[in-house]
């Protein structure tokens, strides 16, 4: 990935803001420099410019912080990143499938409920929302594809 000054800066900017909305800053970098085998004082050089962003370091980032901005960077056009453990994997038991969609959808009303309540919503609690939303994208459609029969080994 080879990038331009200005947007590897974007880039570097946008990653100092993500790590800075977070409860806390230091254990924020401390999950990215595990994550990339560094210590804490070289994310903090990635985080100021110091060192210039690099694909490895973005997708540390993205994955601690979960930045829509950053992971647009990681997303070709029309596709999405789906964790590994968040990978298709619908089943044959209707009863299953349609239990799931109910609680993802559940669950996302009552986030988007205490955004509406707690006023003006933070960075991580507009993330967070954004996740149970993929969630019940990622329900539906499991639901989806035993409805039109695309279920594969049978299932549970």
């Amino acid at each position: 990935m080879v990038l331009a000054d200005t947007e590897r800066d974007e880039i570097t900017n946008e990653a100092n803001a993500a790590v800075k909305h977070r409860c806390k800053k230091s254990e924020v970098v401390k999950r990215i420099a595990e994550r990339m085998s560094l210590s804490d004082a070289t994310i903090y050089d990635y985080l100021t410019g110091r060192i210039k962003v690099n694909l490895r370091f973005l997708k540390a980032v993205v994955a601690v912080t979960e930045d829509p901005f950053l992971k647009s960077y990681l997303e070709p056009e029309g596709m999405s990143l789906v964790a590994k453990e968040d990978v298709f994997s619908p089943t044959d038991n209707w009863d299953k499938e349609s239990f799931d969609v109910v609680s993802a959808i559940s669950t996302l009303r009552e986030k988007a409920q205490e955004l509406v309540t707690n006023g003006k919503p933070t960075k991580n609690a507009q993330l967070e929302l954004l996740a149970n939303f993929q969630v019940c994208r990622r329900e539906l459609d499991e639901l989806e594809a035993l409805i039109l029969g695309r279920v594969r080994d049978g299932g549970n």
